[in-house]
């Protein structure tokens, strides 16, 4: 039996993202339930889900960038010998973290 497989190959070091997840969708319903008039313009230029994605690119940058700093800062028990502790731990840094994410990117 013959089987081919398509495969994809890009040259870009970093994977376009085609679709907006959690922060370039929160900027998208942030913009349009607190600032409507730059939602519209956004709209209307047709720039609106780039910059939403653009927004989500440097979240995810300033997540990952921002954990490995608290981590660092704030070690998390072992994951292996207490991994609820290591849980609690990691998800409480994330939510810190989030929450700086918010504020000065999502909502401003």
């Amino acid at each position: 039996m013959n089987q081919t497989t398509n495969a994809t190959i890009t040259t870009s070091e970093e994977p376009q993202v085609e679709y907006m997840s959690k922060y370039g969708n929160a900027r998208l319903y942030f913009l349009k339930d607190h600032k409507p008039e730059l939602y519209a313009e956004l709209h209307k230029d047709g720039e609106l889900k780039e910059h939403c994605l653009e927004v989500q690119r440097i979240a995810d940058n300033r997540l990952k960038n921002m954990m490995d700093k608290a981590v660092k800062h704030n070690p998390p028990p072992n994951r292996n010998t207490d991994g609820l502790k290591w849980a609690a731990h990691m998800s409480m840094l994330k939510r810190s973290v989030e929450e700086v994410i918010y504020v000065e990117l999502i909502h401003e």
